[in-house]
This record gives structure tokens, sequence and C-alpha cells, in this order.
């Protein structure tokens, strides 16, 4: 009998060390993605949400940054928007002649925000999305493109959120 809770006691106890193992790895896996320069094809009869001029590639120059919405929400007497159930969003960083789509993709029942911060004497743009999931991720500008990384990925269910300009 201790020979056969010996034998289950060991196996159990390697088979945790290993699932403890998988889980160090996956959760140190990169989620850095390249973004190359490339033509970008804003959809028809999207809404300009945002238009703002900084340089976020480093080369002294201003980008326009401009983030679309489609289809466009509607907006009430005050202002407010409406949303549909989905709605596909757009990030595009122009740098002179090159365009960097950083965001592309429908997002349901969800908004988009991104801030400019300087890090490490450079800017940097940071996205946050929310949904059916909270998305961050931070795009800093190297080699003619943009590295992506992400910094949160969550599914869950939004109960309740702080009020913003949406």
């Amino acid at each position: 009998m201790r020979k056969y809770f010996l034998v289950g006691f060991t196996l159990f106890l390697f088979g945790c060390e290993a699932d403890v193992q998988k889980v160090e790895s996956e959760e140190n896996k990169s989620t850095d993605t390249r973004i190359e320069s490339k033509d970008v094809e804003i959809l028809e009869g999207a809404y300009l949400a945002e238009d703002i001029k900084v340089d976020v590639t480093g080369d002294g120059e201003e980008d326009q940054i401009l983030m679309y919405v489609s289809p466009p929400p509607m907006f009430d007497d005050h202002g407010d928007a409406a949303w549909d159930d989905s709605h596909v969003w757009q990030l595009v960083v122009k740098d002179e002649k090159k365009s960097y789509p950083l965001f592309d993709e429908s997002l349901h029942f969800g908004t988009l925000d991104f801030w400019i911060v300087e890090k490490e004497h450079h800017n940097e743009l940071l996205l946050f999305s929310e949904g059916q999931s909270l998305l961050m991720y931070r795009y800093t500008f190297n080699n003619d493109g943009f590295d992506k990384k992400e910094i949160l990925s969550e599914e869950v269910n939004i109960v309740e959120r702080s009020l913003s300009q949406w």
C-alpha cells in the first residue's frame, strides 16, 4: 500500500511541478508585434474621432494620429454619443508619406482611447480598449516601424465603468 501511495504522490508532485513551469513559460511569452508602413484604407463614411499632431516617430517632425469609427456614433442634443452594438475602430499614424495602421478592429459594445506619453526621451502611444474585453497596448517607433506590445488582455464582462468624454 505504501508503494502505491509513494508512486501516486510522486506522480502528483512532478505533475504539479510541470504545470507550474508551463504557466510560468506562458506568462513570459512575448506579445510583441511589428507594424510596418503600408497603405491604409479608411472605411467609407467613418467618423473622424481624433486628429492629433505630435512626433511619435522620433524624427523631430509632427506626425498625424487619426482615429476613425465606423459606423459613426449618433450624438444627442447634449453631445453625448449613442453607440451601436459593434464599431470598427481604426487608429493610423501618418509620417510624411508613410502610414502605420496601429489598430483596425471591430469592438463589440466598446470604445477606444489613446494617450501619447514620453518615455526615455521619446514619445510612445498607449491604447486602451474596453468592451467585451479589456485591452491595453504600447506602441513604440523603432527602425521604420512600430513595435506593439500587449500590456493587458482580459476577457471579462464589464459591469460598470467610470464616466469619460464618450
